[in-house]
């Protein structure tokens, strides 16, 4: 059973018609209130006080560390002034892969503002689209980052909603090069794609065996993987990867060259033909190489 829930009128009607679950796991002054069906008990409404209301996505006395964080940045608060201006507060993940948070966003907007995921996490409103951080892209991960939007139409109709971004401005993440390591690799990086533009058209292109080498790269990596090394395993390939291609004679360079080439995907490097189509193919190799070598620095925004 769907429950819109589009204006603050709406959600101080729902709370008020939901009776408290009384169990033997609840008692009534717990005063747990599903949204919806009563077996999804964790998506709930929390009154504050008359002129605020929570739209929670867990039950609060799990024995789970993760449910303090989800408490700390509930998903959805609705709150009104004294003015009768009413606001909606969002917190969409508080870990980068929280699909719940994201199904329940999906779930209990209002309309008029839509959660929209993808390689950045964003709320989308009629005046435009607004960056929201996960915590991979924080420099604080436990800092919140909350969204809000005020209803600026509270006269009209209820179904067409129209909301103000109010507060809530951040900065997506950017990638620098490492130019220090990238200068000292550069006469390596060239000689390689030389190599790479000689010796590629030779290499059989067919998916399977080049994905084969792939993974035999892959695992020579993670056998000589020592967990003692200082840092990260991304780190450690990185390392590795430097060494298969400032090394002319080493065994896994063939292997190293069909990871740039299934990047590729549906682009054959036998197929180049012109300057314009080797310039292309050597921006693609430079952007491949910066990733693979370990040259992008991510600086997190906030």
């Amino acid at each position: 059973m769907r429950v819109n829930l589009n204006t603050f009128s709406d959600v101080a009607e729902r709370y008020a018609e939901v009776k408290p679950m009384v169990s033997k796991n609840h008692k009534r002054e717990d005063d747990i209130r599903p949204i919806s069906e009563r077996h999804r008990k964790w998506e709930r409404i929390a009154k504050v006080d008359d002129n605020c209301y929570i739209l929670h996505d867990v039950i609060p006395y799990e024995n789970y560390s993760w449910v303090d964080e989800h408490l700390k940045r509930p998903p959805i608060t609705w709150s009104r002034d004294k003015h009768g201006d009413e606001f909606v507060t969002i917190h969409t993940v508080t870990w980068s892969t929280d699909q719940a948070r994201m199904a329940f966003l999906f779930e209990y907007l209002p309309n008029g503002l839509d959660f929209c995921g993808g390689a950045y996490h964003t709320i989308r409103s009629a005046s435009g689209s607004y960056y929201v951080p996960r915590s991979s892209e924080k420099k604080d991960p436990r800092k919140p980052t909350p969204l809000v939007f005020k209803r600026i139409n509270k006269m009209t109709d209820r179904w067409l909603n129209v909301w103000e971004h109010v507060s809530g401005n951040y900065t997506k993440p950017s990638t620098r090069i490492d130019k220090v390591a990238k200068k000292k690799l550069q006469p390596h990086i060239d000689e390689f794609f030389s190599w790479l533009c000689a010796v590629g058209p030779l290499i059989p292109d067919e998916g399977r065996a080049m994905r084969e080498k792939v993974s035999s790269l892959d695992r020579s990596f993670h056998t000589d993987y020592d967990n003692t090394y200082d840092g990260t395993y991304t780190d450690y390939e990185a390392k590795r990867r430097r060494e298969v291609l400032c090394d002319t004679e080493h065994e896994l360079r063939v292997h190293y060259a069909c990871e740039f080439l299934l990047s590729l995907q549906n682009t054959s490097i036998r197929n180049i033909t012109t300057q314009e189509e080797l310039k292309a193919l050597k921006s693609k190799f430079n952007a491949w190489a910066n990733r693979s070598l370990g040259l992008n620095n991510k600086i997190l925004g906030e």
